[in-house]
């Protein structure tokens, strides 16, 4: 019987079953069985080796031909945008859990012969729960570092508990035309009798689609921001005249806007139509959180949308646009698996202590950096 957590992980058996299921965890973070719209444009992926992610991401734009001579040698294509190592920047990710006296008791029950088999089956289940459960905090890491490159097109964190920073920026590859500058005075969303959310928005995917600079050529797919910032463009003059009219109803001289409230899933078609007058698009709600530990212990909730002070921004996206890509740390020595374990032991010490800890190295991809579009409205 193995008597302690250590010995009982590292059973040949024990092994095979941790490595299964965190393998599980992983496959169905990253092929969730119902995508919701923020794995839809930043997908979690995997990379077997980061060569493979440079090699991935050195992007050729479709140009035509080059007209030569009959003697002449074929020029080469160059790439619009490549990565390398140094833009590469990769963050290492990494989480860690003690295990502790209650843990140490269970081990104990599991031992006692007189446990009966469904109670050994759950004790033992409860173990490896807890060793998958490390994954999907890399994976909240990994938005945490993403969405601020939806923003502004670069991130820098500093992590609270280790002190390391990553940083990444794309900023030599946007298009001012796509990152419009924030807006001012009584442009911001919070002035609900002067803001022109939906022209906002009309303007910046016009300029998406052509400017005289470097357009993309189509529209967005998807608007993303939070709650407050969509009930502000809203409950604004601007949306409220633009809904009178579509009902049919006068807008001239002072419109009465007293107990008007737009429908949300009718604002919703209405920013749609303003962002993507040839297709579809979707307005996303973006409240979602992450909660993260500080250095002092305590637990802070942050939102995915004002990420080191990044707030009141919406930002356009398409699926896959931005990828979370994942590969093996160095640790992992080529085994392969999207995120590395292991179980450690400190027994030359009272008390003895025993861990398990998961890592992966992590960076955040943009597909064409001419797709990074946001702005900031208040």
């Amino acid at each position: 019987m193995p008597d302690t957590i250590y010995s009982f992980l590292q059973r040949r058996e024990n092994l095979e079953k941790q490595e299964f299921l965190v393998d599980q965890t992983n496959y169905q973070l990253q092929n969730p069985p119902e995508l919701s719209d923020f794995d839809r444009v930043m997908p979690a992926t995997f990379y077997a080796d980061p060569l493979m992610i440079i090699r991935r991401f050195t992007k050729h734009r479709p140009t035509v031909a080059t007209l030569i001579s009959e003697d002449a040698e074929v020029p080469i294509s160059r790439p619009q945008f490549a990565l390398n190592e140094e833009t590469l920047s990769r963050a290492k990710l990494g989480k860690k859990y003690a295990w502790k006296g209650a843990d140490m008791d269970l081990l104990q029950k599991l031992n006692n012969p007189h446990t009966t088999p469904a109670l050994r089956t759950l004790i033992e289940n409860e173990f490896f729960g807890t060793v998958a459960g490390l994954v999907p905090a890399i994976y909240d890491k990994s938005k945490l570092l993403t969405v601020p490159v939806a923003l502004t097109g670069s991130t820098t964190f500093t992590d609270p508990i280790s002190g390391v920073q990553f940083a990444l920026s794309y900023a030599d590859a946007l298009v001012a035309e796509h990152m419009p500058i924030p807006l001012t005075a009584g442009a911001r969303w919070n002035q609900p009798t002067t803001c022109t959310p939906l022209q906002n928005w009309q303007d910046h995917a016009e300029a998406i689609y052509y400017n005289s600079t470097n357009p993309l050529g189509m529209y967005p797919a998807y608007v993303f921001l939070n709650r407050v910032n969509f009930l502000r463009a809203r409950d604004s003059n601007e949306a409220k005249i633009a809904y009178l009219r579509e009902l049919g109803n006068s807008t001239s001289g002072t419109p009465d806007f007293s107990g008007l409230t737009i429908p949300e899933p009718y604002f919703e078609g209405m920013i749609a139509r303003r962002v993507n007058p040839r297709g579809t698009c979707k307005v996303v709600q973006l409240d979602a959180k992450i909660s993260e530990e500080q250095t002092n212990g305590t637990i802070l909730d942050k939102f995915l949308m004002a990420v080191d002070g990044n707030t009141d921004y919406y930002f356009f996206g398409w699926d896959g646009y931005i990828e979370r890509a994942f590969t093996p740390p160095v640790e992992s020595m080529g085994a392969g698996g999207g995120i590395y374990i292991v179980n450690g032991q400190k027994t030359d010490d009272i008390p003895h202590r025993y861990w398990t800890a998961a890592a992966a190295n992590f960076v955040p991809i943009v597909r064409d950096p001419r797709m990074i579009a946001a702005r900031k409205v208040v």
